[in-house]
This record gives C-alpha cells, sequence and structure tokens, in this order.
C-alpha cells in the first residue's frame, strides 16, 4: 500500500514540476521575432545605421558608423552585441499614453542588466524608448523616440 501511495505521489510531483516547467519556458518566449533597421541617419558629415535583432529569447545589436553621409562604403567603427532577453512588462505606459513593451537585457560581458522599451506597431515598425526626466513631483517613466524608426529588414 505504501508503495502505490508513494508511487501516485511521484507521478503528482512530475505532473506538478513539468507544468511549472512548461510554463517557465512558456514565458521566456519575446513576442518579436526578425530583424529591424533604423536606416542610414545623418549626423554631421558622418553617418550611421543601427540594427536590432530579436530571437526566442536574444537580443542582437549592430551598429555601425561611416566616414559619409551614405552609410556605405568601409566603416569608421562597429559594434556588435547580444544579449539574453526577457519580458518585463508587455504593457508599459509612456509619457504621452501609448502602449510600449520593456525588455530586461542580459548582456554577454556580464554587466548590469539593461532595460529597453519597444514600441511595436501595427504597420510593424519599431520605435524605442528614452527615460523621462523626473518630474517636480518626483515620478519618472519612460518616452518614445518618435524621430527614428525601425523598419524590418528582408531576410
Amino acid at each position: 500500500m505504501s508503495k502505490t501511495i508513494a508511487m501516485a505521489l511521484l507521478v503528482v510531483g512530475v505532473i506538478i514540476l513539468s507544468i511549472f516547467g512548461w510554463q517557465h519556458q512558456k514565458a521566456k518566449q519575446l513576442p518579436l521575432a526578425g530583424n529591424w533597421s533604423s536606416g542610414c541617419l545623418v549626423d554631421g558629415n558622418k553617418s550611421k545605421e543601427f540594427i536590432m535583432a530579436f530571437g526566442k529569447d536574444t537580443y542582437r545589436s549592430h551598429a555601425k558608423l561611416y566616414d559619409n553621409q551614405q552609410c556605405q562604403g568601409d566603416t569608421v567603427s562597429e559594434y556588435h552585441g547580444s544579449a539574453y532577453a526577457e519580458v518585463a512588462d508587455a504593457h508599459l505606459k509612456t509619457c504621452d499614453g501609448s502602449d510600449a513593451m520593456l525588455l530586461t537585457l542580459y548582456w554577454d560581458n556580464n554587466a548590469q542588466p539593461k532595460p529597453l522599451v519597444l514600441q511595436h506597431l501595427p504597420n510593424n515598425t519599431l520605435m524605442t524608448g528614452y527615460p523621462q526626466d523626473k518630474t517636480p513631483e518626483g515620478s519618472s517613466g519612460w518616452c518614445i523616440d518618435k524621430s527614428t524608426v525601425y523598419t524590418p529588414v528582408a531576410q
């Protein structure tokens, strides 16, 4: 009799652990997948391009700086980075009242986790957020940078 009870408890335990594991794995999936580019951004006599790539639970960034205004030819510098990403807040309210998504990025270089705020628009473009200055009341939040729109990159 005690073997039957022990076996039943073991089966129940395995089922519970499986459910928790499945829920945990399900929560890791990012709601975005693919690559988005800022296009060529001109800054004085230089130009730059930023590319963001999202996988199941990863964020990759690629930044290029050019010594011309066309984002062509050899780069002056490049930056590649990758981070484990998870959704910290899927419905973050921005300073203008719109919805955005807050990701937490855990970079490969073991630095402190960093936030990334994204607004995914119905036309499949992205805009990023920046921290809002504290108000006199002491509150702060996130605003959306509408000056740079990231468009999907065809693969």
